[in-house]
């Protein structure tokens, strides 16, 4: 018994030896491989028929001078020509727009305006003498600063109608300029056409009431006067300019209300009025086109609130004449010198004479007194009367 325990322990000692069991936290090796007991050494790995890679660079997000040398020895591209010298532009209308309905008697219009060099374009149309002018259904055009002014209508007649524009650089319409026709409607809007009210008492026509945060203003009934032309003038050529004037009896509360209102005039009593604001400096109502001969204005101003005319505003219908370009409508044209400048003054039959002569020196800037009784008498002279 004792030697067969012996044995046992033999045997145990023998396969220990041989066969020594692995730590769980060892490495397996296989028959014939040797474990590594020395110090761990990179791993070398050479491409096929190369040898290893240089390393590279760290990242520089810093340009080398090399780089900055040889960006600066690469030529730039070209810069784009510069556009020709030229005033040139197309214009465009937006609005209203074509084939649209327009509610109300009153609308805007807006143009846009593409110069093919905007600094050409700016120094010869921003003078007092350049204009954007509309032509409704045909008529004479109603001119406004190319640069500045709000171009509004008036009293529109129900119905269809035709539109264009043209530019006119130093008085003179350009053809080149003219758009094609737009085609609109009017309609009348129950929102916006309020209706005149019934039973009015009496003297209200002297004050206009205003609601304003449902509070009620009253003003005294401001008016508009015609300064320019003066009553049957003969004006050369085929335009006219209105200079106008409106009285107020409180100017700053007129002001307050009115500062986006329009003086608005009627030629030969059309369907339609033109209008021009009352405050924007510089904007001078300009008409042109017009035919030689007779012709009548109207004037008013528009009401705050519903953008309509107020009529206790206008004046009395006021006459003038045209000469037409070539004076072809002057019964007699005389010639009188300012300054060694000679000018033309004719007079159309019907004109009166004493007003030729205080309007012609008073547009002059000739304050003397002798200068309209001279005039009269080079008319008188000529007309030989």
């Amino acid at each position: 018994m004792v030697k067969l325990c012996w044995t046992a322990l033999f045997f145990f000692l023998v396969l220990f030896t041989t066969h020594p069991i692995a730590s769980s936290k060892g490495i397996k090796l296989k028959k014939g491989s040797k474990k590594n007991t020395g110090t761990k050494r990179p791993i070398k790995l050479k491409k096929k028929g190369g040898s290893t890679p240089p390393k590279k660079p760290p990242a520089n997000d810093h340009p080398t001078q090399s780089q900055i040398e040889q960006l600066a020895a690469t030529p730039d591209s070209p810069p784009p020509p510069p556009p020709p010298e030229t005033d040139e532009a197309t214009i465009i209308i937006v609005d209203p727009p074509d084939e649209s309905t327009v509610a109300g008697s009153a609308f805007d219009v807006a143009v846009q305006i593409a110069p093919v060099n905007p600094e050409f374009f700016t120094e010869s149309f921003n003078t007092t003498d350049s204009r954007v002018c509309i032509s409704l259904d045909g008529s004479p055009y109603n001119c406004w600063p190319v640069f500045g002014g709000k171009i509004r209508f008036i009293n529109v007649i129900d119905g269809p109608h035709t539109l264009h524009a043209v530019l006119q650089r130093r008085g003179t319409l350009l053809p080149s300029t003219i758009t094609p026709s737009i085609h609109f409607t009017t309609v009348e809007d129950p929102d916006i056409e309020t209706p005149e009210t019934e039973d009015e008492d009496e003297g209200e026509e002297d004050e206009i009431d205003l609601d304003k945060k449902d509070k009620k203003v009253t003003l005294d009934m401001p008016s508009l006067s015609l300064t320019v032309p003066p009553e049957k003038v003969t004006l050369p050529g085929v335009a006219v300019q209105f200079v106008s004037n409106v009285v107020a009896t409180d100017t700053d509360l007129f002001k307050t209300h009115f500062i986006h209102q329009f003086t608005c005039f009627n030629i030969d009593l059309s369907t339609f009025h033109a209008c021009w604001s009352i405050f924007d400096q510089g904007v001078v109502p300009y008409i042109t086109g017009l035919e030689p001969g007779l012709h009548t204005v109207e004037g008013v101003i528009t009401h705050p609130e519903t953008r309509k005319e107020i009529p206790e505003t206008g004046f009395e219908t006021r006459t003038f004449y045209t000469a037409g370009e070539k004076n072809e409508a002057a019964a007699v044209v005389v010639e009188v010198d300012v300054d060694g400048v000679t000018y033309e003054i004719p007079v159309v039959e019907g004109g009166d004479v004493r007003v030729q002569g205080k309007y012609f020196c008073g547009s002059r800037g000739i304050l003397n007194e002798e200068c309209p009784g001279y005039v009269e008498r080079k008319i008188l002279e000529k007309a030989g009367m």
